[in-house]
């Protein structure tokens, strides 16, 4: 299927900024993410208009995640998991008095997943919508339409 790459960046920049956190200097709060089920938090390193505009390297790749990403929210919703989204490659998640700090200093993009009494993982790269379901049924041990 062939993808058109303007679309396909306009929506990653529009799933990410209704969806994002973005602390804009050391001084301001890092986005923190309170888990009470089963949640993937996804993320892409802050890419440039210049990059954008070039449509190559990093701006292909947020091209793919965002139209992977939009193509399985509805699954993921609607089989009880929660989605979030951040432009750049720190968060913490806070899962009752615990606070793990996540920074991802290689790849920029990722997918973390965590649900309470389960240790997390972190997949790096770029993830098809089918890949981050499959990863997602083997993690969580749940049934995604």
């Amino acid at each position: 299927m062939m993808r058109n790459p303007i679309k396909s960046i306009v929506v990653f920049l529009v799933v990410l900024s209704t969806a994002a956190s973005k602390p804009q200097n050391s001084n301001e709060k890092i986005p923190t993410f309170e888990i009470k089920g089963p949640t993937i938090i996804t993320y892409f390193r802050e890419i440039s208009q210049a990059e954008l505009d070039r449509g190559e390297g990093d701006a292909e790749a947020a091209s793919d995640y965002s139209y992977y990403l939009h193509n399985v929210e509805g699954r993921m919703e609607s089989s009880g998991i929660t989605l979030k989204s951040i432009l750049g490659a720190h968060f913490r998640v806070k899962i009752g008095n615990k606070v793990l700090d996540v920074r991802d200093n290689g790849v920029g993009v990722g997918y973390y997943f965590i649900t309470p009494g389960k240790a997390p993982r972190l997949e790096k790269g770029v993830m098809t919508d089918e890949d981050l379901v499959l990863e997602a049924r083997k993690y969580f041990g749940m049934k995604i339409r």
